[in-house]
């Protein structure tokens, strides 16, 4: 499969995740994804990749099942807190960076 799908069904699965509790129904989520292309998407909600289609309109069901209200942040990937985990690479130390 292509990368993007990677990043949708990682994504899908987050949102399986959240939604296991009902405590987290209905509560704004903030996102750190390092695919701006699976923020295009699922911002959109479309695609014009029929598996990636697929995906978006599946998280959209699982969005919309939890009433949550999702915020997508764009992290590269050096910084991303779990991209270093899929990777095999122990876990470094947080940096904190301003946002702004």
């Amino acid at each position: 499969s292509h990368i993007n799908v990677f990043e949708a069904e990682s994504y899908i699965l987050m949102l399986q995740w959240i939604l296991r509790a009902v405590s987290r129904h209905g509560k704004r989520t903030v996102s750190l994804l390092d695919s701006k292309v699976w923020i295009g998407e699922i911002s959109k909600g479309h695609s014009s990749s029929p598996a990636l289609n697929r995906l978006c309109r599946r998280a959209a069901a699982l969005v919309l099942v939890g009433n949550l209200d999702m915020y997508h942040v764009f992290v590269p990937s050096k910084d991303n807190p779990s991209d270093g985990a899929s990777r095999g690479i122990r876990r470094r130390p947080l940096v904190r960076r301003s946002l702004l």
